[in-house]
């Protein structure tokens, strides 16, 4: 009972900080973060929270992390999108101020 009572709350806890239903953070909570499904899960709410950055946000971004010393495939990996996506988002923000 008191071991359920627990698993409740972390399950709670879960979905709260990764932002997942509860079926989803049963899920997590049984079988890890690094399960395939869990991991899908994740990706699913990543690309959620990307759609909502705006294209000049995406662009400072990337921008901050060039000037940090980031190679182009890093930030690629991290913006979770091909080092040529990469490129453009920024090249198109640098054009619109130009102009």
């Amino acid at each position: 009972m008191q071991k359920d009572l627990i698993a409740g709350y972390y399950q709670l806890l879960i979905a709260i900080f990764c932002g997942l239903n509860a079926t989803e953070a049963k899920f997590m909570y049984e079988y890890g973060p690094s399960h395939p499904i869990c991991k899908r899960f994740l990706k699913k709410k990543l690309q959620r929270q990307d759609t909502e950055l705006s294209r000049e946000d995406r662009a400072q971004i990337i921008s901050c992390m060039r000037k940090e010393g980031y190679t182009w495939e890093r930030i690629a990996e991290a913006m979770d999108c091909e080092v040529a996506t990469a490129k453009a988002w920024l090249g198109e923000t640098e054009k619109r101020k130009t102009a």
